[in-house]
């Protein structure tokens, strides 16, 4: 079960549990804590490769500017970066560097005096195939359909729905490959422990958004 939440909260991070491992192999300070974990620390443990502390990922040096930039960008205002970044990582001085962080970002100032209204904020362009794919679905007649888009291209993909979504997923990964960023709305489809497990083992970032 905890194993479980740890994959759920890792899913929630800007970067995925394969880049963090990787990193984790170069960084002294995660090898270092390592030796933590063998020696029977409780309150450490390892998750595909990542360092986590409770059930919090802890953030390599190397990657904590794209966590703190993607907190700044998501969460504006210093109440908001610190209690959505304790939910999800971990790292020493980590509200240090969020304080930082907003003192030396003017806009950021700003927002936390003045919050704007949400504006709508387009994709990034997709760099290249099979980058980033859009999976919704479909009911035509009564039978069910599953609709993937690749957001370089735009080529479509449309499945019959004969095996449950997971299965109908691997089917199109094997002729494709995995993609880096899965984006989709969040049915029960999409949020169940098995499919976020599935995302973490395979190395895919998974988006949802409001249908």
């Amino acid at each position: 079960m905890i194993k479980q939440l740890i994959v759920e909260v890792q899913g929630e991070l800007p970067v995925t549990a394969k880049e963090i491992a990787k990193v984790t192999e170069t960084d002294n300070v995660s090898r270092q804590a390592r030796h933590f974990v063998l020696a029977g620390r409780p309150e450490l443990s390892v998750s595909y490769g990542c360092l986590v502390w409770g059930i919090r990922t802890v953030i390599p040096a190397k990657l904590r500017t794209n966590v703190l930039d993607n907190l700044q960008e998501t969460y504006p205002g210093k109440e908001r970066m610190t209690s959505m970044g304790r939910q999800f990582c971990w790292w020493p001085g980590m509200n240090k560097d969020i304080e930082v962080k907003m003192h030396s970002c003017t806009a950021c100032i700003s927002v936390q005096k003045n919050p704007p209204k949400v504006a709508v904020k387009p994709w990034e362009v997709a760099n290249g195939p099979w980058k980033r794919v859009l999976v919704d679905f479909a009911n035509v007649n009564g039978e069910m359909f599953m609709d993937i888009v690749d957001a370089h291209s735009k080529w479509p993909e449309v499945l019959h729905m004969h095996r449950v979504t997971m299965e109908t997923l691997k089917y199109l990964f094997a002729r494709f490959g995995f993609p880096e960023i899965l984006v989709s709305d969040n049915g029960t489809q999409f949020s169940v422990t098995e499919f976020t497990i599935f995302c973490a083992e395979s190395g895919i970032r998974h988006v949802m958004f409001a249908p």
